[in-house]
């Protein structure tokens, strides 16, 4: 793995003191791979999960391939609820995808909030033999689906990376049960691997892993809890009649009217349809109260009024209210509906026990209660939204911390990929203010085992308010996109995914339509570390019509020998190798930095990189500094790279804003 820390959420504390499940926790709402929490709240026996049809829409074979899809290729080694997605997402284990030999056992522990439906890969193969027979599912000790049971559920036409790095079509047995009920259930998969055809394929493989332990089956067991709901999920179904139903929990609860629909949607929702048989398996719920435009609102035993406005719930006084009659509501229905925030309001969730205050429009940490007091505000007047509101919402730098931009989760539909994907976006601070200011656009590649969030987590936030603080970087828009497991590129060969146009031209034009950028390749930079160091710099000579500025950090840069299927052979190779390309097309038309710690494995690559543009008369900043290949190493030298970017722009002309 290339950027040698898996993203699953697990708890890891980078060098600069942020917590990894802090991130984990905020990206798409994610969950994280933490163990039991809360393992007291369910006493008592739970009934199984429900297992939805595979013929029942919108999860039937065209909807599950398609979230087959998402596992596999668009967010590999993810877990939990994904922005844009309608399921929680369980681990896919890793000898499904090719990326590690199989064990007799692998055991997953997840925290979720109850409200999506759940999505589990249950057994796969690149080669078309997956075999239903051999797969069995329980839910708390009751098996839901027993051996040969699953012939339904097998979906074809998955095309995805496999072991060595091939685009190969996959059969997929999946299932998708009904959103549950708060609660601790043990989901558990068991598939039998006897002997039969040596020929290559997953089945094979694992087979033949097992063997040399003497195993011939795996099991892989979920550990769920499944916490109550703070809000309605993320997700509204639409009828054949055309009613609309929020869930909350393990119920759905009708939408009254449009007016009501357009308040409580948010951009994290989605919308599908659904049929008969699967709204049967959620029981319906109390109606949702009407809400209207200018409205006042209040949950059910709480001090809050709120007036709805431009879909957002604004905070008032007594002497506010203008003599409208306040509408009592259910908490939960006032949490569905998005927060306004103004500044020196307090924000927390109901679920974690940060306690955010909003300050220039963003959500700032606070570091305890004692801050709030001595700032003259009260603990009383904090209030609560959804934990997978919060990603959603701009967020700047903990009060601990000066101040440089404000984060946020947003969501683009790519024609390329022909899906919606996620990314992050971080706006100067003052953007708001500034309303006719345009900014140039750093946009920064994730490594192989990391996701869109991952540069924060190695401090980049943190780094980037410092460097501001110290005038070593001005206002610069960072934008952060989600890869998967295939390289920043466009893969070669049938069915291969085009990472590097999906960048390039999707989401960059996404971000010139939707911020104020230079939209300009003057004004544009991209940069990654590891695999994303080798795609920031590939993109930026494959679209010179786009980025005039490339950054590659710890670049992995595999020679022709050591490439995956997808990178191609020959002519293909070399479109798509940085050092080919650095010595064949034109280099004159960009500022190149390259970096690499001194005992970085793959340090060699970063030379040859280097050579090949000084070859052909290009002045390139290269560093080598203290480190290796990981975490520690990016975190600790985004003070040295990030400037840079930001003399790399004043040399095009592009000053970046105070």
């Amino acid at each position: 793995m290339e950027t040698g820390v898996e993203w699953s959420g697990k708890r890891v504390t980078a060098r600069t003191g942020v917590s990894r499940r802090t991130f984990a926790a905020l990206a798409s709402g994610g969950i994280a791979l933490l163990g039991n929490r809360g393992k007291a709240m369910a006493a008592g026996p739970v009934a199984p999960l429900i297992v939805v049809p595979p013929t029942a829409t919108p999860f039937d074979a065209e909807q599950r391939r398609s979230l087959a899809r998402d596992a596999f290729v668009y967010f590999p080694r993810q877990s939990g609820p994904l922005l844009g997605r309608p399921v929680n997402f369980l681990p896919v284990p890793p000898w499904l995808q090719g990326t590690e030999p199989a064990t007799a056992r692998r055991d997953y522990s997840l925290d979720i909030v109850s409200g999506l439906p759940i999505y589990l890969v249950a057994a796969a193969d690149d080669a078309g033999r997956v075999d239903a027979s051999m797969t069995s599912v329980s839910v708390n000790g009751v098996t839901v689906a027993p051996a040969g049971s699953l012939d339904g559920n097998v979906v074809r036409g998955v095309m995805a990376p496999s072991a060595g790095g091939q685009i190969r079509d996959h059969s997929v047995i999946d299932l998708v049960f009904a959103p549950p009920a708060p609660g601790q259930y043990t989901i558990e998969v068991k598939t039998q691997f006897p002997g039969g055809s040596d020929e290559p394929s997953t089945t094979t493989r694992i087979r033949n892993a097992l063997a040399t332990g003497g195993a011939t089956s795996t099991t892989v067991t979920y550990d769920l809890t499944v916490t109550p709901p703070d809000a309605f999920a993320p997700l509204f179904l639409r009828d054949a009649e055309g009613t609309h139903w929020a869930v909350s929990g393990k119920v759905r609860r009708a939408i009254p009217d449009e007016g009501t629909l357009r308040i409580l949607s948010s951009p994290a929702h989605a919308t599908l349809p659904a049929s008969k048989d699967f709204l049967s398996l959620i029981p319906v719920g109390e109606r949702i109260p009407p809400l209207t435009d200018g409205g006042l609102v209040r949950g059910t035993g709480t001090a809050f009024t709120y007036r709805i406005r431009s879909g957002e719930r604004v905070w008032i006084t007594g002497s506010d209210g203008d003599g409208t009659t306040v509408q009592i509501i259910d908490v939960e229905t006032v949490q569905s509906i998005p927060l306004a925030l103004s500044d020196h309001l307090l924000v927390r969730t109901s679920s974690a026990p940060d306690v955010y205050h909003v300050d220039g429009g963003a959500l700032r940490k606070v570091p305890d209660w004692k801050w709030v007091t001595d700032h003259g505000l009260r603990p009383s007047d904090t209030h609560t939204v959804a934990e997978w509101f919060v990603p959603i919402l701009p967020q700047g730098a903990p009060e601990w911390r000066t101040p440089a931009s404000a984060w946020q989760d947003r969501t683009f539909f790519s024609r390329t990929l022909g899906r919606t994907m996620p990314y992050r976006v971080s706006l100067p601070r003052g953007y708001q203010v500034g309303s006719s200011v345009r900014y140039p656009v750093i946009y920064l590649l994730h490594g192989l085992s990391g996701r869109y969030d991952e540069w924060n987590g190695y401090g980049i936030d943190e780094v980037a308010s410092g460097l501001v603080h110290d005038g070593k970087l001005g206002g610069v828009i960072l934008v952060a996109p989600q890869g998967g497991l295939g390289y920043w590129m466009d893969q070669d060969g049938a069915g291969a995914t085009p990472w590097a146009t999906c960048v390039s031209r999707d989401l960059v034009q996404h971000v010139d339509e939707t911020c104020r950028t230079v939209a300009t390749p003057a004004g544009r930079a991209i940069g990654g570390l590891s695999m994303g160091g080798h795609g920031a710099v590939q993109m930026a000579l494959n679209f010179p019509d786009v980025f005039s500025i490339a950054g590659a950090h710890s670049p992995s840069i595999r020679n022709r020998d050591s490439a995956p299927a997808f990178f191609g052979t020959g002519g293909a190779f070399e479109r798509r190798d940085p050092v080919s390309l650095a010595k064949s097309v034109d280099v004159t038309r960009q500022q190149f930095w390259i970096d690499a710690g001194q005992e970085d494995s793959w340090r060699s690559g970063a030379e040859a990189l280097r050579d090949a543009l000084v070859e052909r008369g290009r002045s390139v900043e290269y560093h080598v500094f203290d480190g290796g290949h990981d975490g520690w190493y990016w975190g600790d030298h985004l003070w040295e790279y990030l400037p840079f970017y930001a003399t790399a722009f004043a040399r095009n002309g592009v000053t970046l804003p105070r």
